[in-house]
């Protein structure tokens, strides 16, 4: 599942795979949103840094929690979504 989540030091997108006893949110291929007046734009958060390709998030890191599901996860818009996929995805686009 593609998540978006507010936490203490930016907005991230991801791909949720496991969330543990704890709360903790395991996600694949973390980028950090970024938000101009004109546009939205991803910058991945590991590629090219370290070896690994996750991050675990606790549910004190987040700012603002959902209350939709145990995640306290937020849906991304259609763009943001496609945006996503392009770069670690299938790469195919939903129709907007």
């Amino acid at each position: 599942m593609i998540a978006v989540y507010y936490t203490k030091t930016g907005t991230i997108i991801g791909e949720v795979y496991d969330t543990g006893l704890r709360g903790d949110i395991k996600i694949k291929n973390p980028c950090v949103v970024h938000l101009t007046a004109e546009q939205v734009f991803i910058q991945p958060l590991l590629n090219g840094i370290v070896e690994q390709d996750s991050i675990i998030i606790s549910q004190n890191d987040i700012a603002f929690k959902s209350g939709k599901d145990e995640s306290n996860s937020y849906a991304p818009t259609r763009e943001l979504y496609n945006l996503y996929n392009k770069a670690f995805g299938s790469g195919l686009q939903l129709p907007t």
